[in-house]
């Protein structure tokens, strides 16, 4: 498993550890049979990236907590194991993993899990009924 932890726009966070997000990514994979090598990017930003991001990709024009942007969009579990060198890239807003932690009465730590975890699903194919 190799992941890059990219920060921008905002400073880095010491407590989310490349090592840590690696953990999360490899159980999340492994949950789902995938255990082939593979990559992922998580960048870390700011309310204003992550809002042109979602409003240039995804043409809704508010900020959200995490983005996924997938290798390839056809990918289903029935694939693996990954013919994929990256699965693709998370990018999460880190202020909104505060907010929301601070909502859901758990540690920013905890929230952040959750939507890299979320996020791996995107990866592998899963998706939101309704999304295209």
């Amino acid at each position: 498993m190799s992941i890059e932890l990219i920060y921008q726009d905002i400073p880095k966070i010491d407590i989310l550890t490349t090592d840590l997000v690696s953990s999360w990514i490899e159980d999340e994979l492994k949950s789902h049979g995938v255990t082939e090598p593979a990559t992922v990017e998580v960048v870390v930003v700011d309310e204003t990236t992550i809002q042109a991001l979602n409003r240039d990709y995804r043409h809704k024009n508010y900020v959200t907590d995490v983005l996924s942007f997938s290798t390839s969009e056809n990918i289903s579990t029935n694939d693996l194991p990954m013919k994929y060198q990256s699965l693709g890239s998370i990018v999460l807003c880190w202020p909104v993993v505060l907010s929301q932690a601070t909502e859901h009465s758990h540690s920013p730590l905890r929230e952040a899990e959750i939507l890299i975890r979320h996020s791996i699903n995107h990866l592998i194919g899963y998706h939101h009924p309704g999304d295209n």
